[in-house]
C-alpha cells in the first residue's frame, strides 16, 4: 500500500513516456508492467540517504582542501556539481551556456596595521594589533593611511519608521567615525528582531558613511555582545583571506572606507583618557533606550594597512529544469539553494587545518541535489520552472549569491520564490520538526503547513529569534531585492535537555572547525527527510496559480519595490 506521502507528491503525475529504446505500444496494446511501475514512481524515493552520504563525503574529503573560495578545492567541487546536475539532465543555467556563473571577486589579507592615538597636545598612543584592534583589508590599492579626528555616532543608523536617527547627529566629513556593533535590542514598537538585524548590517553602515564624507570607521562591540561573540573569536576570524565583490571594475559599496574593530575595554580608555566620564556600557544603554549620545572626542587617530590584493573569480554553479514549457508559468522559476564554500584552509587545530565544511554546506548542496533528482526523475510537471543554485563566497560575506541576484538566469522578478539549504548541521536526533525560518513574513507559510502536514513534522517557532538566522544566508540577497524565502532548520521541540546540551555540544565542536568532517557511521535519514519536506514545500510553490508575497505590512514588504 503506498503511504499518503507518497500518495501527495504523486497526485499531479503525468504518465511518463516510454523509454526511447524501447518500442512504444499501440493505443490498443496494454501497458507493459514496466510502463505500469514507471506511471506509479514515488519522486520521493529518488531522495535518498545514501546519496546524501556519498555527496558529502566527496564534497567535504580533505582533497578539496575545505572548497576555499576562488581555490582549487571549490573549482573541483563546482565541477563535481555541475556533472551532477548533467547527470540529471537539467540545463545549464550559467554563463554561455554552462553551468558556471563567474564571480568577480577581489580578495586582500592583512600583512601588517597599525593604530594610533593622536592627543590635543601631540601625544601618541600606540596599540597593539589583535590585542587591542583588528584591521580589515583594503580592496583598492592593497594599502590604506589615514589621520583624522574621532567622532562618537553611537549605532550609525537612520530609521525613520522607529524615530531612530544617529547617522545624521553630527557631520562626519573627513573623520573617522566610532560606531557600536549591531543595533538597538528588540522591545515592543522599537527595532524588532528582523528590523534590528538590517539596520545593524555593518555594509549597509560603511556605504552611507562613505556618502556623507567619513575618512574611516571603527567598530566596537558592546559587553553584551562581547559575551556572544568573544574577542578571540575575531582574531582567529581576521586571520582567513577577505574577499568583496567586484561591480563595474570596483569594489561594491561598503568595503571601500577604511574598517578597523577594537574591543570595548579600549573604547574605554580613549574616554577615559580625555577625561570623559562616559562608558561603553552606558553609552550603549542609551542608545538602546532610543536616546543615543554622539560626540568629537578631541582626539585624533592614524591608522594604516597594509594588505597585498588579488583579483579573481568564482563559481557559483546553476541548473535549470522547466518540466511543463507549454505551461503560463513557466518563464518564472521556484529557485533551490545551497552554498558551496566553506573555510578553506586555516589555523590548525589539533594539527588539523583543513576546513572540510561537512554540515556547512556540503550538507546542504547534498540535499538540493537530491531533490532536483527527485523532480528531474519525477513524472510531476510543475508549471513553474526550478533552478538550483550552489553559490560560492557564501562564509566571505553572502557574495554569489548576492552576484545572482544581480545577475539571474531569468528576470529576478520572475523568481517566485528561494528555499536555502544552510545551518544543515548534522542532525544528531531524528527529524521530528522544522523551524522554517522566514515563512510567517510571506505566503509561503500556508505551503509549509501543506508540506509539513503530508509528512506529519511539527512545525516550531523561531529557537533563536534573537541571532535573526533568516538574513545570515544566501537567499537574502533575493530577500532585500523583494523575493520572498524561507531557510528551514531543523528543530528540537521535543527534546530533552540531555540531547539539547548534546546537540549544542555537537555544534560547538564543528561549526566553523577543522571538526566538521563527513562520518561514515552517522545517520543521513534526517537529512533525506529533510530533504524530502523541501521538494514537497518547492513543488506547492512551483504549482499554484498565485504567486507568493509578503505579508501586508510585514517588515520585508518594503522591499517588493526597492531598486534592483
Amino acid at each position: 500500500m503506498r503511504s499518503p506521502l507518497a500518495a501527495l507528491a504523486a497526485t499531479s503525475f503525468a504518465l511518463m513516456a516510454v523509454l526511447p529504446s524501447c518500442a512504444a505500444p499501440s493505443q490498443h496494446e496494454p501497458p507493459s508492467t514496466f510502463a505500469m511501475q514507471l506511471e506509479k514512481k514515488d519522486p520521493l524515493s529518488e531522495i535518498r540517504r545514501d546519496a546524501i552520504s556519498a555527496h558529502i563525503r566527496f564534497l567535504a574529503d580533505d582533497l578539496l582542501e575545505g572548497r576555499g573560495t576562488g581555490e582549487r578545492g571549490h573549482r573541483v567541487a563546482a565541477a563535481y556539481v555541475a556533472t551532477q546536475l548533467q547527470a540529471l539532465g537539467i540545463e545549464p543555467a550559467g554563463d554561455n551556456g554552462t553551468y558556471f556563473q563567474d564571480v568577480p571577486m577581489r580578495g586582500a589579507s592583512v600583512k601588517s596595521a597599525s593604530m594610533e592615538l593622536v592627543s590635543g597636545t601631540g601625544k601618541v598612543v600606540p596599540l597593539v594589533n589583535e590585542r587591542d584592534f583588528l584591521a580589515a583589508a583594503d580592496y583598492n590599492r592593497g594599502e590604506a593611511h589615514v589621520e583624522a579626528p574621532l567622532v562618537f555616532l553611537g549605532y550609525g543608523i537612520s530609521e525613520p519608521d522607529y524615530h531612530y536617527d544617529d547617522l545624521h547627529a553630527r557631520d562626519v566629513h573627513g573623520k573617522v567615525v566610532v560606531l557600536l556593533q549591531g543595533a538597538p535590542p528588540s522591545r515592543p514598537n522599537f527595532f524588532p528582531d528582523v528590523a534590528q538585524a538590517v539596520a545593524g548590517d555593518r555594509s549597509v553602515k560603511v556605504a552611507a558613511l562613505e556618502k556623507l564624507g567619513a575618512a574611516g570607521v571603527i567598530f566596537v562591540t558592546a559587553p553584551l555582545l562581547e559575551e556572544r561573540f568573544p574577542w578571540d573569536r575575531a582574531v582567529k576570524g581576521s586571520h582567513f583571506e577577505r574577499v568583496t565583490l567586484v561591480e563595474d571594475g570596483k569594489p561594491r559599496a561598503g568595503s571601500v572606507l577604511p574598517r578597523f574593530f577594537i574591543p570595548s575595554r579600549v573604547l574605554d580608555a580613549w574616554l577615559a583618557e580625555v577625561g570623559r566620564s562616559e562608558r561603553i556600557a552606558g553609552l550603549a544603554a542609551s542608545a538602546d533606550a532610543g536616546q543615543p549620545q554622539t560626540f568629537d572626542f578631541g582626539l585624533s587617530v592614524r591608522l594604516s594597512v597594509q594588505s597585498p590584493v588579488r583579483s579573481f573569480s568564482s563559481p557559483n554553479v546553476v541548473g535549470r529544469l522547466t518540466k511543463d514549457r507549454g505551461s503560463p508559468l513557466a518563464s518564472e522559476a521556484v529557485l533551490f539553494s545551497a552554498h558551496l564554500d566553506h573555510l578553506g584552509i586555516g589555523d590548525p587545530v589539533n594539527g588539523d587545518a583543513i576546513y572540510n565544511g561537512a554540515g556547512d554546506d556540503a550538507a546542504g548542496c547534498a540535499m538540493v541535489l537530491e531533490i532536483a533528482r527527485a523532480f528531474a526523475q519525477s513524472n510531476e510537471r510543475p508549471k513553474r520552472s526550478l533552478l538550483f543554485a550552489f553559490f560560492t563566497g557564501e562564509e566571505k560575506g553572502l557574495l554569489g549569491s548576492d552576484h545572482l541576484a544581480q545577475h539571474p538566469p531569468v528576470p529576478l522578478d520572475h523568481v517566485a520564490a528561494v528555499i536555502q539549504s544552510d545551518f544543515a548541521t548534522y542532525p544528531i536526533l531524528p527529524l521530528h520538526d522544522i523551524e522554517p525560518l522566514g515563512a510567517d513574513h510571506s505566503t509561503l507559510e500556508a505551503d509549509v503547513r501543506d508540506a509539513a502536514r503530508a509528512m506529519n513534522i511539527t512545525l516550531s517557532p523561531d529557537s533563536r529569534p534573537e541571532e535573526v538566522l533568516f538574513i545570515r544566508s544566501d537567499h537574502y540577497a533575493f530577500v532585500r531585492r523583494g523575493v520572498p524565502a524561507i531557510s528551514p532548520v531543523i528543530g528540537l521541540r521535543g527534546a530533552s535537555p540531555e540531547e539539547r546540551s548534546a546537540v549544542e555540544a555537537f555544534e560547538k565542536a564543528r561549526f566553523h572547525q577543522p571538526a566538521d568532517e563527513w562520518e561514515p557511521k552517522r545517520d543521513y535519514q534526517p537529512l533525506a527527510d529533510f530533504a524530502r519536506f523541501q521538494f514537497l514545500f518547492g513543488l506547492s510553490i512551483a504549482n499554484r496559480t498565485e504567486r507568493p508575497h509578503w505579508k501586508p505590512h510585514d517588515y520585508f514588504e518594503r522591499f517588493t519595490h526597492a531598486p534592483h
